[in-house]
């Protein structure tokens, strides 16, 4: 996996990088409040979503689970830098027979693996102008979706699929999907192979992963990566297929999301094979959409528990906190957001302020003083089966250079999900165990 501020990801597309670390974080906050947009609108969506994951009964994740003999454990490769013009990090993917090679934006709050892809296209070359494409009719692996099928009547419903729309029986299946700043992505369903590097050597192959053959003229958002590989929890995922065919896990270790462009590391499918203390706590899933949803109790600052309403946190009422790789920040409604940063506010008072938007509260360091950091108080997220969250004080004080310190908090309005995003995810191992319904997470080098 490839952060999109690499300079691999810079030098293929010819995006010119934020001169300043201070212009990166500005340019992360304002990704962060498309996708805070994005997943408010799509709780209208959720309902679809749900009555697919309640289908995902014990038996099925068992009889999945024996579909391959494949190895232990897989991986793609994560690397990360900050400069570009997005917030996600971004892997190597390559899919068809023989495979392709393409770089997808990984999210785990997004179910549909879909690439930008021609097929049946004449004088494609000239018509598409990207360095890469997923070229349909030279893969041999390739098998659409019928769109007269139960697959595309029901169960790819969640993904606004055309289900009226069947001209022949065994014409494909279509999707429309939104996103964020208005883009819509158009395309057809089909089950592909998709090639991944065991954690040994060599490779193995994945069969009948569902993906989405886009059409790449209307997706302008995207036009720095070639498409979306979907992380979150959804029999459709392929975060979920790679993970029921290798044990039921896949995790990350998020590198910093401002740290230098050599830093690298794996997304894990299967056993990750560290051995470190992991705490475990309970993962919600199917309750808020395809996220992965955690069971809060409360939030304390300073050892003191704040005062924030608890249906805040309710996962039953669809609201709750999510892990959320697509965001930086940890965004959460007003009610919760405001306790917070008044208890952490003080620790940066006494240093010049500086304006990014989006963040209330940021400052600036110069070369005569240090920071302080004894001065913030710890916070900790704990969870309603008395498991804790102690993220070190970088995690949600932001350091991007220059002298800059930022509270990594953003407001969102009610009713809304909080966003457990990448600030606060790095420097921890995740492991998402969707067997058992369990989120472990650990210490790690990231590096």
């Amino acid at each position: 996996m490839i952060h999109r501020h690499h300079p691999k990801f810079e030098k293929k597309t010819g995006v010119k990088a934020p001169e300043s670390p201070m212009e990166r974080l500005q340019q992360l906050i304002r990704l962060d409040e498309k996708r805070i947009e994005m997943v408010f609108r799509m709780r209208e969506h959720r309902r679809k979503v749900a009555e697919a994951v309640v289908n995902m009964t014990t038996t099925e994740k068992q009889q999945k689970r024996q579909v391959l003999s494949l190895p232990s454990s897989v991986q793609l490769q994560l690397y990360s830098g900050s400069y570009s013009y997005t917030n996600s990090y971004v892997t190597t993917f390559r899919v068809g027979t023989p495979p392709q090679r393409l770089l997808l934006i990984t999210d785990t709050g997004s179910a549909l693996t879909w690439a930008n892809c021609i097929h049946n296209c004449s004088d494609c070359s000239r018509k598409h102008r990207r360095r890469r494409i997923f070229d349909a009719d030279k893969s041999t692996s390739i098998r659409s979706i019928p769109c007269s099928s139960e697959m595309c009547q029901v169960g790819l419903q969640e993904f606004n699929a055309y289900y009226d729309y069947c001209p022949k029986r065994k014409s494909p299946c279509w999707y429309d999907m939104s996103y964020s700043g208005g883009t819509t992505v158009i395309g057809f369903f089909a089950n592909e192979t998709v090639t991944v590097k065991r954690r040994n050597k060599g490779h193995t192959r994945i069969h009948q992963v569902l993906i989405g053959c886009t059409d790449p003229t209307g997706n302008t958002d995207f036009s720095e990566a070639d498409g979306i590989i979907g992380l979150g929890y959804s029999p459709y995922s392929f975060a979920y297929r790679a993970a029921m065919q290798l044990g039921g896990k896949f995790s990350y270790s998020l590198m910093d999301v401002l740290s230098s462009r050599n830093v690298s590391n794996y997304i894990v499918f299967g056993e990750d094979n560290k051995k470190m203390q992991m705490q475990y706590t309970e993962l919600v899933l199917g309750k808020v959409g395809t996220h992965y949803a955690l069971n809060v109790r409360g939030i304390s600052v300073g050892g003191v528990m704040l005062d924030i309403p608890p249906y805040v946190w309710d996962v039953e009422m669809g609201y709750g906190a999510i892990l959320d790789s697509g965001t930086s920040a940890f965004a959460l409604p007003e009610m919760a957001y405001r306790p917070i940063v008044d208890a952490l506010k003080a620790a940066l008072e006494g240093y010049p302020p500086v304006t990014v938007t989006g963040l209330e509260y940021c400052v600036i360091v110069d070369n005569t003083t240090t920071f302080d950091e004894s001065r913030v108080p710890k916070l900790v997220i704990h969870f309603a089966d008395g498991a804790t969250f102690e993220p070190p004080v970088k995690n949600y004080v932001i350091n991007p250079g220059e002298g800059g310190r930022c509270l990594g908090f953003m407001p969102t309005p009610w009713p809304a999900d909080s966003l457990i995003g990448s600030f606060m995810q790095q420097g921890y191992l995740w492991e998402f165990d969707l067997i058992n319904g369990k989120l472990g997470y650990a210490l790690a080098d990231c590096t």
